[in-house]
């Protein structure tokens, strides 16, 4: 029984009909070669080969490699190119590797070999040709260097990239990546995405603070050496020089940018107190916003609000007409609806921050009741949380 009783219906997909005809030529080989079965049954008694030792033969090899990869013959023949160094072409292994036929299977890799052994363009060419050491050095790098960051600093990197599309730190050292990361997240704004003079400029205050710490630490270096020989003052000197050069130009840059002179505040005022209350908003809490309600109540705002409404009433007072008597009445019922409007507004924030408090005590006793808790200990538990909230709950 061959592998297929016609193998250009199945072999040709993907392939030229050369290459289809070749990895039939390599099918009907490993066919003949099938293995004797026991009597009366029809399945094969290949035996698994040993784990290979060095200097085992390829079928030993590969039996292993699909072993190791749960039976997965695409990755096993893969990665047996790769330790053999034998050029890979997935289009003449697909066919071979997702064959049903027992004998291309206990044959492997042998059919793949002759298939890349009947091509006269691949003589000479093997696995490490296919390789580009750059792409594999920068690939590896890359990853590598991306497991020495914290998740704080791989948020960082993310942003940057949403916003330059590129890492612009990507050959930077793996030790001052983190802190760079940190200072451009703190520089770059959404605007910057289409604003790509200043986006280049934050790229470079960074890149400039990063070098003054070099320069800081190589001058460092020299003052604990320092032997007192003119050389060595030199060396000192230069750092010194360059710092305040470099210095020079961020002054320059975060002027022309309008970017804030802190290293840890950027541009977009991350750091200063709008930034913090606007954090705050997004993240739900509630006690840095302005109590209205007290401030409005306060008897001192209540005493200037009194003389500054009676002035009003006095400049509007057109004695002889109705007027003043009508835009009088006007004021004082704009004046009673802002206050039953601000009340109102007070009665809800109290009601939603007590509804809020209520559904986390909720939350808060059903995970201690997971957790096995009494329901006694669980109630002083929450009795507790309520006396440090306070009175107001």
């Amino acid at each position: 029984m061959g592998y297929l009783s016609d193998p250009d219906a199945s072999l040709s997909g993907g392939l030229t009909p050369d290459e289809a005809a070749e990895v039939g030529s390599a099918v009907a080989k490993a066919s003949s070669r099938r293995p004797k079965t026991g009597k009366g049954s029809g399945s094969s008694v290949f035996e698994e080969p040993p784990i290979p030792q060095p200097g085992v033969d390829d079928r030993a090899l590969y039996a292993e490699l699909c072993r190791k990869n749960g039976g997965d013959a695409s990755k096993a023949l893969f990665e047996f190119c790769f330790h053999k160094n034998v050029f890979y072409n997935h289009k003449l292994a697909k066919p071979l590797v997702e064959s049903t036929d027992d004998a291309v299977r206990n044959a492997m890799p042998a059919p793949y070999l002759e298939a890349i052994a009947a091509r006269p363009e691949y003589d000479g060419l093997d696995f490490l040709s296919q390789i580009k050491r750059e792409n594999f050095e920068k690939i590896y790098s890359e990853d590598l260097s991306l497991l020495t960051l914290s998740p704080d600093d791989r948020k960082n990197r993310q942003q940057i990239l949403s916003i330059v599309n590129y890492d612009p730190f990507a050959d930077e050292p793996d030790e001052d990546k983190p802190q760079m990361y940190r200072d451009l997240a703190g520089l770059l704004t959404d605007a910057m995405r289409r604003d790509i003079p200043k986006r280049n400029a934050a790229i470079e205050v960074v890149h400039d603070y990063t070098t003054i710490a070099r320069y800081q630490r190589r001058k460092a270096a020299y003052e604990l050496d320092d032997d007192g020989s003119s050389e060595k003052r030199k060396q000192i000197d230069n750092c010194v020089s360059m710092i305040s050069k470099m210095q020079d130009t961020i002054n320059k840059l975060t002027k022309e940018n309008g970017f804030s002179a802190g290293r840890n505040v950027g541009a977009n005022g991350r750091g200063g107190l709008s930034d913090v209350m606007t954090m705050c908003e997004e993240r739900g809490y509630d006690k840095e916003s302005a109590n209205l309600y007290d401030i409005k109540t306060s008897a001192a705002i209540e005493q200037v609000a009194t003389i500054s409404f009676r002035a009003l009433l006095n400049q509007v007072n057109f004695s002889g007409t109705d007027y003043a008597g009508i835009l009088a009445e006007q004021c004082k019922k704009v004046r009673e609806y802002r206050e039953i409007a601000l009340k109102s507004q007070e009665m809800a924030r109290l009601a939603c921050e007590k509804l809020e408090k209520q559904t986390l005590l909720e939350e808060y006793r059903a995970e201690l009741s997971k957790k096995g808790i009494s329901e006694e200990d669980i109630q002083e538990m929450v009795d507790r949380e309520i006396d440090m909230v306070g009175e107001d709950f």
